[in-house]
């Protein structure tokens, strides 16, 4: 979570602070790096306060971003400042500043355009070329040494490289050199929070990025990225609120997104998410949402039939809520409508988006994934299915569903103690038979399991289980963020004090990663990522043969003539190809044998074979 005492440092103002400490200062931070960590850190209003022994650094805040971007708000007490050991020391313990991406930021940051001003594509300029090039050689330098062993010089040049493409306009690409310097503190630290997966991703996403910037003379504005995120005008009259989602961030944010189905059929939200801890989702929930001149909570928007006016929607199908939209909640018809406001429009908005066979809606997803025209559209990557209970199983809740001979198993999304995902899993595992209907988000790399976000209890006799939800629920249940309780249900069985959901591992199928796929190719990625191009076993090595080998029995040609040229190129004084390529490569075929297989893994589960099909 977000530390008050850490707040944001820009890429340019660490990279500036490094490039000009002295070199014996360079060297003095690479063999302890965290020694700012054991320095006393305390703060009064925007200003930090860190006593380094006989000398004190003072931080200034800007109080609006948290963040500090100028040499100005640095200070010691120390003669050699501000080049000195304490305020670099200092400065490489503090997070670093996101670059504003219009993929990732939220509805405070937005741009209103009209249709015809969007542009669809940029023009590729000099200085673009010259900031992409730079940043594939920061990651060239990355690969050649490890990432274990980036002083901070190196990250000094990876920071640069993003300051640069921030400045020219290549959002994206110095979003991920950012993530991709965070990955290599993390490692270096030794945090827990270290995903070596990750950075081999955001560092072959660089170079994916860097390279299409070289290739091609206009880009499509989804690869370059924006500062802004556009708006323009949609076609919409009618939402209808679908789920609220609890939001909790490693990063240090939280807050609560509300889904809506539109009377075009498509999925739109409406979000509000702040840097705070994961508390502030349950608050979010229950506070109110500025919508034009009206204010309404998520609690109800997600309940709620609005009629509405003068919208627009980013790419990403986020709605804007600027002061010119007009959003009027339709009076609820029943407060025992089992569904929301309109039960009539309750049910063919469900029907649009859910009635369809649960293959078929994975289907959709999946081929989402593989076209990035579409994933826009489908980023929701939500399913909704009718369900009946079996009860608990491992640490999920086992349900069938009629169309499948398979059950599905309903998993903790997010398993903290400030969500009552878990509580209320615990209370629906107790339940067997008990029929619902249920929206949520498949994993893709776990075949039969679904993280589920909103439930709603269909209508069953006496003699069955039961759940009967508060009115003011308007019959559905926001798993994230509602709590259930036990007299709730009715015809279950006795609630003790043993938890149900006490297995360990996972119900559904196996969650392979790369390194399951191909273990050899991995194993050669991740030492040339972690330890450069020494730490490749040697092309006549027999680890390599071996390797290759086993690729080759398993029939991944394609794996093991990877494996094969990056053991070659990692042995030269001077590659013939370049070893960001060989990364980009290879990762990229890893990503695409991934989705297959688990795209083949989820179609297995929903038509498992039977010793009568052979």
């Amino acid at each position: 979570m977000a530390d008050p005492l850490r707040p944001n440092v820009s890429a340019e103002l660490v990279a500036r602070l490094i490039d000009q400490a002295p070199t014996r200062v360079q060297k003095r931070l690479d063999k302890n790096p965290l020694v700012a960590d054991t320095w006393t850190w305390s703060r009064q209003d925007n200003q930090i306060t860190v006593v380094a022994g006989e000398e004190t650094v003072r931080l200034v805040v800007n109080p609006e971003s948290n963040s500090m971007t100028e040499l100005q708000q640095l200070s010691c007490t120390c003669l050699l400042a501000p080049k000195c050991f304490h305020l670099l020391a200092c400065a490489s313990r503090l997070p670093l500043e996101q670059t504003v991406d219009s993929s990732a930021t939220t509805d405070s940051v937005t741009t209103l355009i009209d249709d015809d001003q969007t542009a669809s594509a940029v023009e590729v300029t000099a200085v673009m070329r010259q900031a992409a090039s730079n940043s594939i050689g920061a990651i060239e330098t990355v690969l050649s040494v490890g990432s274990r062993n980036c002083g901070v010089v190196v990250q000094s040049t990876l920071l640069r490289a993003a300051h640069q493409c921030r400045r020219h306009g290549l959002i994206h690409l110095s979003a991920a050199l950012i993530r991709s310097v965070q990955g290599i503190r993390q490692l270096k630290s030794g945090s827990d929070g270290t995903d070596t997966e990750q950075l081999k991703t955001d560092l072959a996403r660089t170079v994916v990025l860097a390279r299409a910037v070289l290739r091609h003379d206009t880009l499509e504005v989804d690869q370059v990225g924006q500062v802004r995120r556009p708006f323009t005008a949609v076609d919409v009259s009618r939402l209808q609120g679908v789920l609220a989602e609890p939001i909790v961030t490693r990063s240090g944010f939280a807050g609560t997104v509300v889904h809506f189905i539109a009377n075009d059929t498509a999925f739109y939200e409406v979000g509000l998410v702040r840097p705070g801890e994961p508390s502030l989702a349950s608050q979010a929930y229950q506070g109110g949402i500025d919508l034009g001149s009206t204010t309404l909570s998520a609690f109800e928007l997600c309940r709620a039939t609005l009629d509405v006016q003068n919208l627009t929607a980013s790419p990403d199908h986020r709605l804007g809520r600027g002061t010119k939209t007009r959003w009027a909640r339709r009076k609820p018809v029943s407060a025992s409508d089992s569904t929301a406001d309109d039960g009539q429009s309750t049910a063919h908005d469900w029907n649009l988006s859910f009635a369809a066979p649960f293959a078929e809606q994975l289907k959709r997803l999946f081929d989402a994934q593989q076209d990035p025209g579409q994933a826009t559209a489908n980023r929701h990557r939500l399913v909704g299915f009718e369900c009946t209970v079996l009860g608990p199983h491992h640490c999920s809740v086992a349900v069938s569903l009629t169309e499948l001979d398979a059950p599905l198993f309903l998993e903790i999304p997010l398993d903290i103690d400030a969500l009552p995902y878990r509580a209320n899993l615990e209370l629906l595992s107790r339940s067997a038979g008990l029929r619902l209907r249920v929206v949520g988000r498949p994993r893709p790399g776990q075949s039969g399991s679904i993280d589920p976000l909103m439930i709603c209890p269909l209508a069953q006799d006496d003699a069955t289980p039961r759940l009967e939800l508060p009115e003011s629920w308007r019959g559905v249940c926001q798993l994230g963020l509602d709590r259930l309780e036990r007299h709730f249900f009715s015809h279950t069985d006795q609630f003790g004090d043993t938890d149900t959901l006490n297995g360990t591992g996972s119900p559904g199928g196996l969650s392979l990663s790369n390194s399951d796929l191909s273990p050899g190719l991995t194993r050669q990625l991740s030492a040339l990522v972690l330890g450069g191009r020494r730490s490749v076993a040697a092309l006549g090595s027999r680890s390599h043969r071996r390797q290759v080998r086993a690729l080759q029995r398993r029939n991944q040609t394609m794996a093991a003539s990877l494996a094969e040229t990056i053991a070659s190129q990692a042995s030269l004084a001077r590659p013939t190809l370049q070893l960001t390529d060989l990364l980009a490569a290879a990762n990229e075929y890893e990503k695409a044998s991934l989705q297959d297989y688990q795209r083949q893994a989820w179609n297995d589960w929903l038509h498992p074979v039977t010793p009568a099909d052979f």
